[in-house]
Formats: structure tokens, C-alpha cells, sequence
């Protein structure tokens, strides 16, 4: 029977990640899953924006314009790490990340969601999402 895990010991524990190779590129990026904190902030940074670019539409005079963020982008910036485990990119690195094609973003976000969410048991779903 496995021993009973203490606070210190839950404490301790760490978001796991992974390499991706990227074949296109020719290069590994690493992907970390989402912790707590992490995972609030991707949500947040898309509620945000849904909301101020509905108040825009509600009123676009008063109101300045404001671009709706991908999904896949916030993923990529709230789960690529360095080999230090640092964020690669922030929100401001979105315009340039929107120059990338966008099935290697969808296989990267893809990625991601399966270790985010399933704890990385979606293989079967995230090889039918990459075929749509």
C-alpha cells in the first residue's frame, strides 16, 4: 500500500512537461502543463478579451477597437517553456506568433491540451483533431 502523501510533499509537486518535435521546423520546443496559476491566467486572458471585444461591438464609437485573441496563440504563450522551465513568450510576443503557420500552432495547442486537461491521455482525440 502506498504511503500516505504529506503537505510538503503535495507542495512540492510540479506541473509535468514534455518535447514536441516539430518536423517542419526541424526543431523541439517544450511544453509544460498548465498549474493552477497558469491555467487561471490563460482563462482570464481569453474572458478579458471576449468581453472587451463584445463591448467594442456593442459600441464601437465609444469604444476602441480590440482583436480577438486566438486560443491556440494564449495556449502557446502560457505553455512553451525554455530549458529552464521559464514562459517563452508573453501576450506582447502574439503578433509575432500570428505570423507562424498555423497547423504547427494547432499541433503545439493540441499538445498542450492533451497534457493540460487529460493529464495526457487524449492521443486517439488529438491525432482526429490534427486530421480535421
Amino acid at each position: 500500500m502506498a504511503k500516505l502523501a504529506t503537505k510538503s510533499f503535495l507542495l512540492s509537486q510540479k506541473p509535468r512537461s514534455t518535447e514536441l518535435f516539430i518536423p517542419e521546423w526541424n526543431a523541439t520546443i517544450r511544453l509544460e502543463a498548465f498549474n493552477v496559476e497558469r491555467r487561471v491566467a490563460f482563462v482570464t486572458t481569453l474572458q478579458d478579451n471576449a468581453k472587451a471585444v463584445q463591448v467594442h461591438n456593442d459600441d464601437p464609437k465609444a469604444n476602441p477597437y480590440v482583436e480577438p485573441l486566438d486560443e491556440a496563440m494564449v495556449g502557446i504563450v502560457f505553455s512553451v517553456v525554455d530549458g529552464k522551465g521559464n514562459l517563452m513568450f508573453s501576450l506582447d510576443d502574439i503578433p509575432a506568433l500570428k505570423k507562424l503557420p498555423y497547423q504547427q500552432i494547432q499541433n503545439i495547442y493540441l499538445h498542450m491540451l492533451s497534457m493540460s486537461l487529460s493529464g495526457g491521455n487524449m492521443p486517439q482525440q488529438v491525432e482526429a483533431e490534427k486530421k480535421d
